[in-house]
């Protein structure tokens, strides 16, 4: 997966911006995005081998299984293009059925082979689950995409956008800073406290992934709607509505999966991990607060990457970065595992906090809407609102 962020280095999130916006139709976004994907290539390369090389210094996994690794990942990053074009056409149902057909693919798979998925074999078999998997949502995506061009939703302004690496470059580092937050807080953990607080963070820390889906899909939708949105007359007012509508409507569904979350946290820990879990509990309840922050958070990032404001939303994510990583160096040794699902959680205050400092410097809330130049369209493609479902 961090070979395919590599690959796609920030450009998935701009596509979906620009053809949400009508400043690109699908041609010339899925050509420039393919184009670019040729130039990242060998950044696939280097991560992907880099990653091999660290995994199997033994020797000991087989070239068909990194083969087929390597062919998944290819496929999945492909795919995201692909998907980010639907978002930004605003068929969001289709795209995420095209990443559930995939996920569904590789599980079923790999649940119907777990008698044979023993040793090496296993791991082939895995392998082949997750390839076959993958090239299923890729070929699904591109079967969707190649329809959606002949009914495209926007208005294409005249002056077709650029998409290049410079306009991608700060999704690129949030990207990464959140993924090398997610996978080596662990390691962070474990280097400052012992093996076993980090038994007892690890659950916790899946677990708080798990919950972070929620305003993952609220990120995904905002950006490309608010996109839409604000290259209309008006825009600045339709942007704050949709703010607000998206604050509200996270908050109604993540506030009560965040008190249902928090009381059965012990039998949740026990039921899925087993009894010897349960002294995760107290990190995991910490985790699971960082939700709400989220709610809130994640409609004003979405606003600020939509309008133009994308190198704000990597200050916000750096800030928490580095605001997590000092609770680490600070809690981690005395606290244990509480001390990291503490540090954890602190990012996400930090990060609500500038997030509304910035949408409000940018007047996406607060004060008096700004006022800016939407481009004209040269041609109506189509006025039927059913067209965005």
């Amino acid at each position: 997966m961090l070979s395919s962020f590599c690959w796609d280095l920030g450009v998935s999130p701009v596509v979906a911006r620009e053809i949400a916006s009508g400043r690109i139709g699908i041609d010339d976004a899925l050509r420039q995005g393919a184009g670019l994907r040729v130039w990242t290539l060998p950044l696939w390369f280097a991560g992907f081998v880099s990653g091999a090389a660290i995994l199997n210094r033994g020797a000991y996994i087989p070239l068909s299984v990194i083969g087929a690794f390597a062919a998944a990942s290819l496929f999945y990053g492909a795919s995201m293009l692909l998907c980010s074009i639907l978002r930004g056409a605003l068929r969001f149902a289709l795209a995420e059925l095209v990443v559930a057909m995939g996920r569904s693919a590789t599980a079923v798979i790999s649940i119907s082979g777990l008698w044979y998925m023993r040793g090496f074999h296993g791991l082939r078999f895995f392998a082949a689950a997750v390839l076959l998997g993958d090239s299923l949502a890729f070929f699904a995506a591109l079967f969707l995409v190649a329809a959606a061009r002949s009914r495209p939703v926007a208005a294409v302004a005249s002056g077709t956008a650029r998409i290049d690496l410079r306009s991608a470059a700060p999704f690129a580092a949030n990207s990464m800073m959140v993924l090398a937050y997610n996978r080596f807080d662990v390691v962070v953990v474990a280097a400052l406290s012992s093996t076993q607080e980090l038994a007892l963070y690890a659950p916790a820390s899946r677990f708080q992934d798990a919950l972070q889906l929620i305003p993952g899909s609220v990120l995904a939708i905002g950006l490309p709607i608010m996109s839409r949105l604000w290259h209309q007359p008006n825009g600045s007012a339709a942007v704050r509505r949709t703010i607000r509508n998206l604050v509200v409507g996270a908050m109604l569904i993540t506030l009560p999966i965040s008190i249902a979350s928090l009381a059965l946290t012990p039998w949740l820990l026990v039921a899925v991990l087993g009894p010897a879990y349960i002294g995760a509990t107290c990190a995991t309840r910490i985790l699971i607060c960082s939700l709400l922050f989220n709610a809130i958070s994640i409609p004003f990032i979405s606003a600020l990457a939509a309008t133009g404001h994308a190198s704000d939303t990597t200050k916000v994510v750096g800030l928490a970065f580095l605001v997590a990583l000092g609770g680490h160096l600070m809690l981690d040794t005395r606290l244990g595992a509480t001390g990291g699902a503490i540090a954890s959680l602190l990012r996400d205050p930090a990060a609500t906090l500038a997030a509304v400092f910035f949408a409000r410097r940018a007047g996406l809330c607060g004060g008096v809407a700004p006022t800016h130049r939407v481009e004209t369209a040269s041609v109506v493609l189509s006025a039927d609102p059913r067209e965005s479902v």
